[in-house]
C-alpha cells in the first residue's frame, strides 16, 4: 500500500499486489511505477465502468456499504450476462437490447418466488378476514 500525493490537497492511496517497491519511473513527472502501470492497463476498468453505467443499480447514497453493494451487484450481473452470452449464443440474437432483456428476466426470476409467497400470504389474510366477518 502506497500513499501518493500528486497535488497539495489531494492524497491517493494505491494498493497493488503486483508491485513490491515504490520506485519512481520518470524523474521529471515524479510518478511511481505503479501509477504508470495502472495508467497503461486501466482501459479494462474504464470499459467495464462504461458498460455497467448503461444499466446500473447505483443510487446516490451517503453510506459506503450500500454504494459498494450496488457496484458489486452491477459487476456481477454483467459477468453473469457475459457467461450466459457465451453459453447461449442464440439467446435473443436478433434483438438490439439483449442485455436489458437479460437483466429484466434475471430480476424477475430472482423475485418470482417471493411474489408467489406474498400472494399466498395475502390470500390467507383475506380468508382470515372473511371468516372473522362471517363469525361476527
Amino acid at each position: 500500500m502506497i500513499s501518493y500525493k500528486p497535488k497539495n490537497a489531494k492524497v491517493v492511496l494505491i494498493l497493488s499486489s503486483f508491485h513490491r517497491n515504490k520506485s519512481i519511473a520518470d524523474e521529471e513527472e515524479k510518478k511511481l511505477n505503479v501509477i504508470h502501470y495502472y495508467n497503461k492497463t486501466k482501459t479494462g476498468v474504464d470499459s467495464l465502468d462504461q458498460l455497467i453505467g448503461t444499466y446500473t443499480s447505483k443510487r446516490k447514497v451517503n453510506r459506503w456499504p450500500i454504494a459498494l453493494f450496488s457496484n458489486m451487484l452491477d459487476v456481477t450481473t454483467y459477468n453473469v450476462y457475459v457467461i450466459h452470452s457465451e453459453i447461449y449464443t442464440s439467446y435473443n440474437a436478433k434483438l438490439k437490447y439483449k442485455r436489458r432483456i437479460f437483466l429484466a428476466e434475471l430480476g424477475e426470476s430472482l423475485v418470482s418466488e417471493e411474489i408467489i409467497r406474498r400472494k399466498k400470504v395475502l390470500q390467507c389474510r383475506e380468508v382470515a378476514k372473511l371468516s372473522k366477518s362471517l363469525l361476527f
